[in-house]
């Protein structure tokens, strides 16, 4: 039986091939110039938004690339060619100082929150007003589910023409977990993309059935192994646990440890793996960290790693009884792992009620 490695060396080959679905998408565009695309996790939407991005820099266009998460745009800013990447509020910052603008964040989290919604947005439209040449021919808008509704005036502000400037929108309503709200008054035009082509079958299948989706994926996608589901009864058996995948897939399947992730479902002052700190001769590190040993072990909460992915996902302290959980989130997290996941709950006892699960998806 060949290792776990060579089998998803394979795997992986198979899902970087770009569909015809995501190639009319490109066409669309091209004759479009504001467009929404809603997908499901893994139909490639932020590969495509980087695409497009790429084509209308080579047009000679000012593009700039907006997303709701700082370490995906980290990441993306990496392999960005001719235009910057970077979160909303990042932008926010950067123009309002530009422009002479106070930026102000307050001290006391009471006030951050505000701040961040509403503040930031309002510097922005001030700092355009004040700076006009600082606007873009295009604006590509990744993670679109996790902006306030009133943050796309702010964005419409951005475009140097409201005729013929490109407002390009990727997201999925399903990875909606900061409550935010597409515009209607955007005039983009729909576009669904339907094709899994991240996540092995099995994967796919896990995640579309965690929110009662219909699991697309190609047909030339590979099976893929099974998710490995396993229940835990207290903090010491999930760290256990998460140590023994971990020996089973770096020791005996001769998996690299930087091809590993594992992501949990609280945050990381709560979770018993997290403060392990090390789990075998595995040091755990976080995507900031300046200090990366060659077995160290990337951790996360599902939150912060939203909008990137791995090829192996540990998701850890899953817990379905408590009032916070929420399938999305679940989902979100699940979806990261392109070959290999594992999901490690905690056990619900059987008289507890009504599932949460079930109640979450009704509301």
């Amino acid at each position: 039986v060949p290792l776990l490695r060579e089998r998803i060396d394979e795997e992986a080959a198979e899902l970087v091939r770009m569909t015809e679905e995501q190639q009319n998408l490109l066409e669309c565009c091209q004759v479009n110039q504001r467009v929404a695309v809603e997908g499901g996790a893994g139909t490639g939407k932020t590969i495509l938004a980087m695409e497009k991005a790429r084509r209308l820099v080579e047009e000679g266009k000012s593009v700039r690339f907006l997303c709701f998460n700082k370490p995906l745009a980290e990441s993306l800013n990496e392999a960005a060619d001719g235009f910057v990447a970077t979160t909303f509020h990042e932008l926010c910052r950067e123009l309002a100082l530009e422009a002479g603008l106070d930026f102000d964040i307050p001290a006391k989290p009471a006030g951050q929150q505000g701040f961040w919604n509403d503040t930031a947005p309002e510097l922005l439209v001030e700092a355009l007003e004040r700076k006009p040449e600082a606007r873009y021919d295009a604006v590509i808008v990744d993670e679109g589910q996790d902006f306030k509704l009133h943050w796309w005036a702010a964005i419409e502000e951005l475009l140097a023409d409201r005729e013929t400037s490109h407002l390009y929108v990727f997201h999925d309503p399903n990875q909606d977990i900061y409550s935010g709200e597409l515009s209607s008054e955007l005039g983009l035009t729909p576009f669904l993309l339907k094709l899994n082509c991240r996540n092995t079958v099995r994967i796919a299948e896990y995640c579309s059935g965690l929110l009662e989706l219909s699991a697309d994926t190609r047909k030339t996608a590979p099976e893929g192994t099974p998710v490995k589901e396993l229940t835990v009864a207290d903090p010491n058996q999930m760290v256990e646990a998460v140590r023994k995948l971990l020996h089973h897939y770096v020791n005996e399947e001769g998996i690299s440890p930087d091809r590993i992730v594992i992501l949990t479902g609280r945050s990381l002052k709560r979770s018993p793996v997290y403060k392990a700190r090390e789990l075998g001769n595995h040091r755990l590190v976080r995507l900031d960290s300046k200090t990366r040993r060659p077995n160290s072990i990337l951790i996360e909460t599902l939150h912060r790693f939203k909008g990137l992915e791995s090829d192996i996902a540990i998701v850890c302290d899953i817990d379905r009884s408590s009032d916070s959980f929420d399938p999305k989130k679940l989902y979100v997290a699940a979806s990261r792992a392109r070959l290999v996941l594992a999901v490690i709950e905690y056990e619900v006892e059987e008289d507890a009620g009504e599932s949460p699960l079930d109640t979450a998806a009704v509301a």
